[in-house]
Order: structure tokens, then sequence, then C-alpha cells
């Protein structure tokens, strides 16, 4: 067989991004490096290698081309790495190759392969290059380096089928947990006694297949069992604390406009006639080890879970938040085994792009999708969320009846994700990266983007009842709850494969992306699988619902499981404990003396407060024209928004407003009212916007450190408290939320533990587009009114903990702060409000800069009024982060109307004025300096700590 190479490389020649992620690894001594495209041509003529490098495998604007040989001054004194993808990978771009080789008149079936070439210049050692292989250059789950003798297209070795039994039936607690351990179960010894007793009962020992599938059920990842579980805290019994303390104050409210929650793959609220879906997810362990892939597939399984919701919805819009250690860590301090903070941020910041921006998908990047902790340094947190747009009759699943297909469309499946619902509900060590990459799955954003289209055709044509994604867990969790209530069969060897070789037990816990399960009758079988050749996405009939309650799967005639659906679903042993979290008394320091301009430059400085842009401008954010406000205001956009609002598909002029909000630094302080603190800022974002606060809809995300340990679990159970008592006070619901816990990297260093982070997603309809607020000043002269309360409170704040300052968190009167923001809402729909920001990180002083930045106008203020109504000191008034409060601008004739819908919660305090930000107390000026000032420290310096 005739085999040619071509190479390609860009004119420029060097790589800067990929020196620059060699230099992230802590690695000196790199000159340059130098990437190749490599494409394996056999049986082409050299016609046909001349017509496919002119037209097709290069852009001769930006490209050079070589055939077979590359000149030597290209790569000379360099060291060469070629790399391939494994045998049997389908690579979505052979397809793509064949077809476009074929409508450029090549008659010839021609076989390709893809890889790529390295040419690195520099001094380097062999555990160096060694790390740079494994880190940047080499997919493990997928490909390899090429060697000297390797054959390029052989015959993929296919698999020899072998039914496997796992003794337990005698076994001893040791060997019980050395089976979870060996076959990386992540299963606990009650649970493996649990699963023992079941098939001793049934006078069997269970197949490997059947203690994957139950492995992955009861995981952490995928059955919240913790959350679930029974926890006496503080000497007060609680059952089931995710119900106790989320879902049942939740849907106790009866909120009329919630038409899904905690039910399905995101929650639903109804706008107009449009149901608007939400979900966020984490994927924290698998980012760790491989960003790229870890935050693509993390970006690519929420928007199959918008794709999923219901009968199928379409994805509008994309979330993403990412916590992170600090980007100027020096080497020497990094554990072993861990990424440096810049190469994490860099790879996720890849990896989430690519999906949104290939699918066309607008991407919000907020002021908090940006959080720097040191803590976050072994085990970095990466949420993925996404938003979606449907029908009412659309927006609720119909149980499969029994005779019902199991149809899988979408990608095909490999190794790639091979217990990733395991290895994500377990904590991270320093040998996870060389054990664990095969937990990292492999994303296609145009499979995706096909698979989307025709999921969104099957659903208009009305043709499923129901519609799901393959997650974590892959078939098993997708198939097994979809069957839960009636029973299904799958035939494992029908499922198609990415290459030959996998084992049935391979097959049914993959974690391959891209992948979705239509429920069909017999009847609309046909009209499916056109729609699906139409799109030209695969699509296979892999099983039937039985109505025997039962998981039966076969490979071949074989039957390889057969497991009850209620052992499955509700076997597990309930998790319980004690837990406890007291208050510390924490003394109030003095704060010396302040220089209020240099304070407010510090934290606008602040990785945490600072902008974000050079970032958030990776992602496209207006795709799909329906974006009003959001993420960036003023004419550089480089100002973030606290909220984005979009409008609907159907409806004038109605919309929704959305926001995300996080505070890791105040759980250490009072975690229960961390909780209060965020969900309170989150819906004074969407009042001060314009939203209808009252309809407002909240979504949590949870990530902690290890439950086993008292403290930790305490905070959370403090938090989970913290929640419920916002949804009570301000009769707002959760429709959706996921947790996260084992978020501790253990290495050579010892055991680091994320600070407990609470994300919390908020959304509210716009009842009117045409009547949004923004963050910036509008006109001079307007009034600026303080609407709310100011405390003196500074516990875990930025100002705080920039003059080390200890404290209590503000505390929020629940009452007071829900009447507050309806009236907002309801003045800013009756056109009373130029121009709103909510009192957040920083306090006051931040809100008055940031509608300084994002408009260029300035403020005149005067603190004596807020002096003495408050009883406060000027740094407290200026820096207390009393969430619930909010600024906002006003014309001058409409002061009176103003003030009587707001009565005492309304405090005149300046006006809007030009170039200066002027505060004063007492006829002193304690804070002077310019727009153009605050605007630099603002949009500049976040350049010296992020480099993507």
């Amino acid at each position: 067989m005739k085999i040619s190479k071509v190479y390609v490389s860009d004119k420029e020649g060097f790589s800067s991004k990929l020196k620059r992620s060699i230099d992230n690894l802590g690695i000196k001594g790199i000159e340059s490096v130098r990437e190749f495209s490599v494409f394996w041509l056999a049986q082409a003529s050299i016609k046909d290698l001349n017509v496919l490098s002119a037209k097709l495998l290069h852009s001769s604007f930006t490209q050079e081309v070589f055939i077979n040989t590359i000149p030597k001054s290209l790569t000379k004194g360099a060291l060469k790495v070629e790399v391939v993808s494994d045998l049997g990978v389908i690579d979505p771009r052979e397809a793509s190759f064949k077809k476009a080789a074929r409508d450029l008149g090549v008659k010839k079936e021609i076989k390709v392969r893809f890889g790529r070439l390295y040419s690195i210049t520099g001094r380097l050692n062999a555990n160096d290059l060694a790390l740079i292989k494994r880190r940047l250059l080499i997919k493990n789950a997928i490909e390899h380096e090429v060697t000297k003798s390797e054959r390029i297209f052989v015959k993929t070795p296919k698999y020899k089928f072998k039914l496997t039994t796992v003794p337990i039936s005698k076994a001893n607690e040791q060997e019980l947990l050395k089976i979870s351990e060996s076959g990386r179960l992540s299963l606990n010894i009650s649970e493996m006694k649990e699963i023992q007793n079941y098939f001793k009962g049934l006078g069997r020992g269970p197949t490997d297949i059947e203690l994957e599938t139950i492995a992955q059920t009861w995981s952490e990842h995928c059955s919240h069992k913790t959350l679930k579980g029974n926890f006496l805290h503080n000497g007060t019994l609680i059952n089931n604390l995710l119900k106790t303390a989320i879902i049942e104050p939740s849907l106790a409210l009866r909120k009329p406009y919630v038409v899904s929650a905690f039910e399905d793959n995101a929650g639903g609220v109804k706008i107009g006639n449009r149901v608007i879906c939400v979900k966020v997810e984490t994927h924290n362990h698998p980012s760790a080890l491989e960003p790229v892939g870890g935050a693509e597939t993390g970006t690519g399984g929420v928007i199959r879970d918008i794709i999923g919701f219901g009968k199928g919805a379409k994805p509008v819009s994309s979330i993403v938040c990412f916590c992170v250690g600090p980007q100027d860590l020096s080497y020497d301090k990094l554990p072993q085994g861990v990424l440096h903070p810049k190469a994490i941020l860099s790879g996720i910041v890849e990896g989430t792009k690519s999906y949104g921006n290939q699918m066309g998908i607008p991407t919000d990047f907020f002021q908090d999708s940006l959080l720097v902790h040191k803590n976050y340094v072994g085990n970095p947190l990466v949420y993925c969320g996404a938003v979606g747009e449907t029908d009412l009759d659309s927006a609720k699943k119909l149980e499969p009846r029994k005779g019902d297909l199991v149809v899988l469309l979408g990608g095909f499946t490999g190794r790639d994700g091979v217990h990733g619902a395991n290895f994500s509900s377990e904590s991270l060590k320093g040998k996870s990266e060389t054990t664990s990459l095969g937990a990292v799955q492999i994303g296609d954003a145009i499979m995706e983007k096909k698979t989307q289209d025709a999921i969104l055709e099957i659903k208009d044509k009305r043709l499923s009842p129901w519609i799901t994604d393959c997650g974590g867990g892959g078939l098993s969790s997708a198939i097994g709850e979809t069957g839960k209530n009636i029973g299904v069969l799958v035939n494992l060897d029908k499922v198609p494969k990415k290459y030959e070789g996998l084992s049935y037990s391979e097959i049914w816990i993959s974690e391959s992306q891209e992948r979705m399960i239509v429920v069909c009758s017999e009847d609309n079988k046909g009209e499916i699988l056109e729609i699906c050749r139409k799109f030209d996405v695969p699509a296979t009939v892999i099983g039937e619902f039985t109505g025997k309650s039962s998981l039966e799967l076969y490979y071949g005639r074989k039957k390889v499981a057969d497991i009850g659906m209620k052992f499955l679903h509700d076997g597990c042993p309930v998790v319980s404990g004690r837990t406890f979290w007291k208050e510390k008394k924490r003394n109030r320091k003095k704060a010396s003396a302040v220089n209020f301009g240099e304070a407010i430059k510090k934290l606008l400085s602040d990785p945490d407060l600072t902008s974000k842009a050079l970032i958030a401008h990776q992602y496209d954010s207006t795709v799909q024209g329906g974006t009003i406000i959001g993420p960036f205001t003023d004419e550089e956009e480089l100002t973030h928004e606290d909220v984005t609002i979009r409008k609907l598909s159907e409806g004038q002029n109605l919309g929704f407003a959305l926001t995300i909000t996080a505070n890791p630094n105040l759980t250490s302080t009072n975690p229960r009212y961390m909780s209060h603190w965020i969900i309170t800022h989150s819906l004074a974002k969407l009042a001060v916007s314009g939203a209808d606060f009252t309809k407002s809809a909240l979504l949590d995300n949870f990530s902690w450190g290890s439950p086993k340990e008292v403290k930790v679990m305490g905070e959370l159970v403090e938090s989970l408290l913290g929640c419920k008592d916002a949804v009570e006070g301000f009769k707002v619901p959760f429709i959706s939320g996921k947790d996260s816990l084992n978020n501790q990297f253990k290495g050579d260093k010892g055991e680091v533990t994320i600070p407990g982070t609470l994300l919390i997603t908020a959304l509210a309809p716009m009842l009117n587009i045409k009547k949004v607020v923004d963050q910036g000043f509008q006109n001079k002269d307007d009034a600026v009114l303080l609407l709310g309360e100011l405390q003196k409170d500074m516990g875990g704040s930025c100002f705080g903990r920039l003059y080390n300052l200890q404290g209590e968190i503000p505390k929020i009167n629940f009452e007071k702060t829900r009447a507050l923001l309806v009236q907002l809402s309801f003045a800013i729909r009756k056109g009373l409000i130029e121009s709103g920001v909510a009192i957040g990180k920083g306090g006051l002083a931040l809100a008055l800069a940031k509608a300084c930045v994002s408009s260029g106008l300035a403020a005149e203020i005067n603190l004596d009024s807020l002096n003495k109504k408050f009883d406060l000191k000027n740094h407290e008034i200026l820096f207390s982060e009393s969430a619930g409060a909010v600024v906002v601008t006003v014309k001058r004739k409409l002061l009176p109307l103003v003030k009587e819908m707001f009565l005492n919660d309304y405090l005149e305090i300046g006006i809007v004025a030009e170039n200066r930000l002027k505060i004063r107390n007492s006829s002193k000026t304690i804070l002077d300096e310019t727009v153009e000032s605050l605007s630099k420290v603002y949009k500049e310096v976040f350049s010296n700590y992020y480099e993507a």
C-alpha cells in the first residue's frame, strides 16, 4: 500500500501559544516550537496529492505545505515529536475529508489518518520532555507517539467475548474493598455489603458490568447521596438534607411560572408562551488533569442537558465560571502532579470557548466568571452552564411505554470517559494525572451541533416523548434512568463504536460525548432515522422498554446483566453522620488611616474585581442576535455588566435576565450568612436591571471538600440551611442544582481543600426589553440615590481582607429587602430609574466606580446623610458589602415620585458629574479620582494576571 505524507505549517512558523504553555509548566530553556499538521494518505496518486494539498489541506494565504519531506532548514537542530491517533480512533475530520475529496474530483477512496509533528529547539532534559508530551502534545486517551517501525494503516484487533463474574458472595470486608478499589468503583464498605447481600439473594455473583452499573448509579456524581443523607447537625436531626433545605421549601411556594423543577436535565420556567430552561454543571476533576478536554466536554455535556430537556430545547446561551489558583504562583510552591494555575486557566478557556463558539451559542462571561484563591491550586473548579428555550408542549417528558424503542444517536462510543462518574466522586491525588486520564472525555462540537439540529426537528414533529443525554455514566446512566419505572433491554453489540476491541462493559459505561437517547414508538422509528440521515447524524436502535422493571443487557445472544430497577435506584444505603458548626466571635478591628483613593484602586485591581475582558472576548457573546444587554458595557466593551438580558424568539418585547454570583471568601466567616449574601446579591442584580423580581428562579452549585471531614460537612450543612432561609424569606424557588464534593488535593506538600464554594445562578423574566437599566450613569446632573440599608459589618469583605479587618457578614432582613426589590422592579418598568447597580463586592465605592467606568461620567457624593442615618464611619459606608442595597440615578424632576415609592429606603447622596469621582464628608474631600485613572486600573491591570 502506497502511503504519502502531507505536512502543513503556519507561514509565521513558530507557535507562541504552545511555547507559552510550556513556560506555564515551569520548563525553561525552550527557544522555539513549531507545529505541523500531518496527513497520512494511502492510495493517493501524485495528481491527487497535488490537488488535495493545494485545495483542501492548507490555506495558501496563511500556511505552507510540504509533500513527504520537510526542508531541513525548518527543523535543523530540533527535537521532533510525531503524534498520531490510536488504532481505530474515528476522527470526525475523516468523513469531511473523504467528502471534500470526492467533491474535488478524486475518484479513488483514499484512506486518511491525522497527526501532528512538533519541532522543539532549546535545552530540554528527559523528564521535561516527558512532561511536555504528557501534558501538551499527546492526548493519552486517544493518541500516541509514532514509532519508526509503526504501520499507520492496519486493521484494529477485534474484541473476543468473555463474560466475567466477580466472586463477592464469600468475600470479607477487606476483600470487598479491594474489589472496589481495583475496579475503580468508588464504593464504600456498606455499599459493597449491600451489593453482596443482593446477589446472595439471587443465588449468584454479579457480572463485572453489573458492578460497574451499580457503582456509577450510586456514585456521588450521579446520585448526590451525601446531600440526600441524614445528618445530626448541632444536635438537630435533618432527614434528607437536600430535600429539607432546597427541594421542599422551593416546591412549597407553588410558583405557577415554574414548569419543571428537580425532575429533568434542567429546571424550567414559563415566560409568555415559552419555557426557559437552565442547568449548570461542574467538571472539576477532569479539568484539573486535562484542562482543554475536561472543560470542553463540561460545556458540551451541559449543552446536551439543555438539548435533552423535556422533549427537546434549543440552547440560546452558555455560562462559564472558573475558580483557579493565583496566576503569579511561584513554580517551586506548586505541588507535584499539579498544573500551574496559568496552564489550568489557559486550558479551560480554550476548552469552553471551542464548544459555544463552534455551535453558535453566545457565552456569558461575568465579573464572577473568574475567581482566584490559593486553595484552588490543586483542585480548580470549572462550572459550565447553558440556557435553552422551548415551547410549552415540549417542556415535559412522557414516560416510555412497553414496546417503545431506545434509539442512540450522535457520536460513536470509545474508551474516553470510562469511569468518569466514579472518578469525579473521588478526591484528586498527586498520581491522578497518570492513573485517571482515561476518565477525561473527548469532544466534537460539530457533531453536537448536527445532533442538536436533528433533535430539534424530532421535537418539532412530536416524534419522541422522552429525550435525554448521555452524561456522567454514559449509556448506563441515561438508559438506566430513562427505564427506571418500566424496565429496559439493551443490545450492547449494536452500539456504534469508534474502534474495535471495546468490551461490553466499556461500551456501557463509556462517557464518549455527543450522544443522545431518544425514546420512540415503532411507528415513528423510520422518520427519526430519516431525520438523522438528513443531518448526517449516526442513529441506531439499540434496545426496547420491556415492562419487566429490570435492566437487562445483552452482548449478542449472551445476557451480561439483569438487575432489578428498584435495587439499582433505591438500594444504596442512606448516608448518615454527625456535623457541627459553631460561629466564632470576631472582634472588629479599627481601620487605621485609609487613603480612600489608594484603597479603591487596590480593589479595582484585585483579581476577583478587575476586568477579565482579555479572556471574556475570546467568547462570542452576541451570536444568534438576541443579546440586549451584556455581558459588557462601555464603548470599549471592557467593563462587566452584572446581568445579561436576551430576548425570546417569540413575543415582541419579552426576554430574560441572567446573572451568577459566588463569594467563597465569606464561607469561613459564616457559611449560612454567605448563602444569604450570595442569593440576596443575585436577586438585587436582577431587580436593578429591570427584571421582574417576583418571578425569579435560582440554581445552586455546591462545591466543597471531603464530606468525611466533620468541619467541612458542617459548613456545607449551614450553607444549605442558609439557602432554605433565603427561599422562605424572599419567596423565590430553586429549580435545579448540582453538588460536587471531595474537592481537595492530596499531594507531596500535604492536603489542600478548596474554600466551600456556592455558585448561584439567578434568572427572571424581562417583561419589556425596551425598559432595561444598565449600570453606567446616563445623564449629567441626575440625582444619585442609595436605596436600602448600609451596615458596618466588614467580615469577609474585599476591603477587610485588604486591611486585615475582621467582623461579621452583613445580615439580611429578607422581608425589607424583598419589599425593596419588588418596588425597584416596578419603578424601572414605570421608567423612573435611569441607571442602577447593586452593591456587592467592594461595597458602595466599587459600585460608584463601576458606574463611572461604564459610562465615562462621574459623580459628586456627600457622605453626611449616610453618616447620620446609619451611624457609620467613612470606610464602613464606602466598603461594607451590604448586599440588597442598590445605587440608582434618577432625573431630578422625578425625585418626588421615587421618594414617595421608597420612603425610608430612599436617600439622596449626590449628583452625576463629569470627569472626577469626588466623595466628601463634612466639607472635606476624602476621595478625588478621575474616571480615566479608575478606568486605567480596572481595565488594564488584569493583563498582568491572566494570559490565556
